[in-house]
């Protein structure tokens, strides 16, 4: 689905689904996998967080967070740490939506409600990576 089929489909702007494409971070993972798999264990183990290239304004004007992320080494990537780090969710409902290749959400929920024990965290959605093309029904459920 493209951005626009699914800020029609399920009523949320295009411009809150593109703030994932300007985050990134400053220093880019490697595109080869194994070496990627590599620097995220690292990053982790190191407990580092790594600094985005974007942050939102603020988030005062959202209730709801919708936070989708991978699931890499049973948890979320380091950067997803920093931008729960850099905001106040006091007060917020946090939904997750991860996507993983069998780990399910592991920790993930757990790690969100430690980083902002004032927001609510929403049970989460886990979407096996191959079948992430087919899962409109699942999304939906927590959605709409």
């Amino acid at each position: 689905m493209t951005i626009k089929q699914v800020s029609e489909k399920y009523s949320i702007s295009p411009d809150t689904l593109r703030y994932y494409e300007k985050v990134g971070i400053i220093r880019p993972y490697s595109r080869n996998y194994y070496k990627c798999c590599d620097e995220a264990k690292a990053e982790q183990q190191n407990k580092e967080l790594p600094e985005l290239k974007n942050y939102l304004p603020n988030i005062d004007q959202y209730n709801k967070i919708i936070l989708v992320y991978p699931c890499w080494w049973g948890t979320m990537p380091q950067a997803v740490f920093t931008f729960l780090n850099h905001y106040n969710f006091a007060g917020k409902e946090i939904m997750p939506i991860c996507t993983h290749e069998g780990s399910g959400m592991g920790r993930s929920e757990r790690d969100i409600a430690l980083t902002c024990p004032t927001a609510k965290v929403l049970k989460g959605l886990a979407i096996w990576g191959l079948s992430a093309n087919n899962c409109d029904a699942e999304l939906e459920n927590v959605l709409l």
